[in-house]
């Protein structure tokens, strides 16, 4: 079984069991970071680390969903300043693949 964790940046950022992260409350334009931490559960355990960049703006492109633009370990997403907290920003799910 796979354990995501937010290792910075959770006083911005949460993350669920399915490795869904949404925004604690609804923050001002700008660019924010977190480190998400994604761990199995054998012996030894394996885990591995990667950071997100949300920048939040009055317009997003030319698209409702939030545009990843992807690296190595770091992926950013743009999504717009009205983004309601509860809904998912980004899936970490792909982190163990």
């Amino acid at each position: 079984m796979v354990t995501y964790a937010i290792i910075d940046g959770s006083d911005k950022f949460a993350i669920d069991s399915l490795g869904r992260v949404t925004l604690r409350q609804s923050l001002p334009q700008g660019r924010y970071t977190a480190r998400i931490r994604a761990s199995d559960g054998g012996v030894p355990s394996k885990s591995t680390d990667e950071a997100l960049t949300v920048i939040i703006g009055e317009t997003a492109p030319d698209t409702e969903c939030p545009q990843f633009a992807s690296g190595s370990l770091s992926r950013s997403v743009t999504i717009l300043e009205t983004q309601s907290p509860e809904v998912c920003v980004y899936d970490a799910t792909m982190l163990l693949d």
